[in-house]
C-alpha cells in the first residue's frame, strides 16, 4: 500500500491501492472554501481509483474527495472501484462531494462512518451532477 498526501488536480490522477489518512484542508480567508480533504478534482480533471482507502480526512465540503466542473462546461470525473471511504468529516456535503456538472461512478465500494456537521450527505453529496453507484455498502 502506498501512502500519499492530499492534492489538487485539473489533470488525470490514477490511484491503485493508495492510502489517504488524516489529511485536512483549511483556510483563514472566509471568502475561500477549503474543499477536498484528501483530493480536489477540478474542471477537466479526472480521478480513477482502484482499491484505495480514504480514512479520517476533513474539509469544508468533501471530507475525502471534492469534484466540481467549471460552470458545467468542463467536466470533473471521479471513478472509484473497490475504494474504502471511512470516518471522513465535512462541515457540509459529505465525505465525497460531487458538484456542479461533475460525473461520479462507484462500484464495489464501502462508505462507512462518514459525517458532516451542518448539512446533507454524510457519505456522498451529489448536486447538479451525474452519478452511478453499484454493488456498494453504506
Amino acid at each position: 500500500m502506498t501512502t500519499v498526501s492530499g492534492g489538487y488536480s485539473a489533470g488525470k490522477v490514477t490511484l491503485n491501492g493508495a492510502a489517504f489518512t488524516n489529511n485536512s484542508v483549511s483556510t483563514s480567508n472566509a471568502e475561500i472554501e477549503a474543499n477536498g480533504g484528501a483530493i480536489y478534482i477540478y474542471a477537466g480533471g479526472t480521478l480513477e481509483d482502484n482499491g484505495s482507502t480514504f480514512t479520517s480526512n476533513e474539509a469544508f465540503k468533501g471530507g475525502a474527495i471534492y469534484a466540481a466542473a467549471e460552470d458545467g462546461s468542463l467536466k470533473a470525473t471521479v471513478t472509484l472501484v473497490g475504494t474504502t471511504v471511512s470516518k471522513n468529516v465535512a462541515t457540509k456535503y459529505g465525505a465525497v462531494c460531487i458538484y456542479n456538472g461533475a460525473e461520479f461512478s462507484a462500484d464495489n465500494c464501502s462508505f462507512t462512518e462518514n459525517n458532516n456537521t451542518t448539512s446533507n450527505g454524510g457519505a456522498i453529496f451529489i448536486y447538479g451532477a451525474d452519478a452511478e453507484i453499484k454493488n456498494s455498502v453504506f
